[in-house]
């Protein structure tokens, strides 16, 4: 069985290489919710190599950043992504979320309360009507506090 899921993804990859960009986002949320993390990335990469001006390309930058943050917990490569989304799509609808998961990840997982804060204040001054805008400002009031409870 394992023999032929590993020849079909095998098929399925070269078979890439003459796919448009929406064939590969396909194929790339398909191994996605399989929970293949490393061919979804792999898929995800080769869109953005091979289609950059693509519109599909800050879907793929998003869902790079996810996996990198959820699955991967390669938290310095997960905002890499969010910070293109940032810098070349800012108008985008994942923008705003890509904004806010750098901040929330250099404050949880980074823990450097300075680039947090900044990051949080970036957010909210790019993004102050977005739907997480509330949960920024309290993350950012509560930023380098100790939870209650604990000493």
């Amino acid at each position: 069985m394992k023999i032929l899921l590993f020849f079909t993804c095998g098929l399925l990859l070269v078979g890439c290489s003459k796919m448009s960009d929406v064939e590969i986002m396909e194929k790339a949320i398909h191994f996605q919710s399989w929970e293949d993390w490393d061919k979804s990335i792999e898929l995800y990469q080769m869109l953005l190599e091979k289609y950059p001006k693509s519109g599909q390309v800050p879907e793929a930058l998003y869902a790079l950043g996810t996996i990198y943050q959820t699955n991967k917990k390669d938290f310095k490569k997960a905002i890499e992504q969010y910070q293109r989304i940032a810098k070349e799509y800012p108008a985008h609808p994942t923008a705003p979320s890509a904004y806010y998961s750098i901040a929330s990840i250099t404050a949880k997982e980074l823990s450097d309360t300075l680039k947090a804060k900044q990051a949080y204040e970036d957010f909210l001054q790019r993004y102050p009507d977005a739907p997480m805008a509330q949960s920024a400002r309290e993350e950012l009031a509560n930023l380098g506090k100790k939870p209650s409870g604990k000493k």
